[in-house]
């Protein structure tokens, strides 16, 4: 009997230890996996910089038709629309076919 409860007892002893390994390694993967998911917290996804690209070409687009607007001498436009408008053309509709075109 006492051979038996010494066994028993080592074998406890053996899973105690065992079950320490275990969870040892079970909070070492968890540190592992916090640690990566605060640094992918860190970083955007792909869409978030597919937006960010998207926003950066329209800035530039829209610095670039500034730079035109504030360039163009407006009496020069002001008579090609009248001119336009005396052929019976639609300046506007004229301009939106030829950003279409680009």
């Amino acid at each position: 009997a006492e051979d038996r409860l010494a066994q028993q007892a080592e074998r406890h002893s053996q899973e105690v230890q065992e079950l320490g390994r275990e969870l040892e390694e079970a909070r070492d993967r968890i540190a592992q996996l916090e640690a990566e998911r605060r640094e992918s917290r860190k970083q955007p996804s792909e869409g978030e910089l597919r937006w960010q690209r998207e926003a950066l070409r329209l800035r530039d687009e829209l610095m670039e038709t500034r730079r035109a607007w504030r360039s163009s001498d407006t009496r020069g436009l002001i008579k090609r629309d009248k001119e336009l408008r005396r052929l019976g053309l639609d300046a506007r509709a004229i301009e939106d076919q030829a950003r279409k075109s680009d």
